[in-house]
């Protein structure tokens, strides 16, 4: 039996397991960092998609903060915001 160079399945990695584990070490170390951010040479060693960079740091289990959707109305004033402005006169 021969091992010869065989195509391997899939894309080479875009990051060695030392560079994924260091953008990692910076994302947790800058948790507000955006994703952006961390996609640069400076951060990761490559320019990478930020999209990649969400996947690396998935793949260790950790992901980004996102911004909680809080509610600027509560349900009365959401309402109130819905009805219709009959009659009335706007100063």
């Amino acid at each position: 039996m021969t091992f010869a160079n065989k195509p391997r399945r899939g894309p080479n990695p875009k990051l060695s397991d030392r560079g994924a584990r260091s953008l990692v070490r910076i994302a947790c170390d800058n948790p507000r960092m955006t994703l952006k951010a961390l996609s640069t040479p400076s951060k990761s060693g490559k320019k990478l998609n930020y999209y990649t960079v969400a996947i690396i740091l998935k793949s260790f289990g950790k992901k980004q903060a996102s911004t909680t959707q809080e509610a600027l109305l509560d349900s009365f004033a959401q309402a109130e915001a819905q009805v219709p402005l009959l009659g009335r006169k706007i100063n």
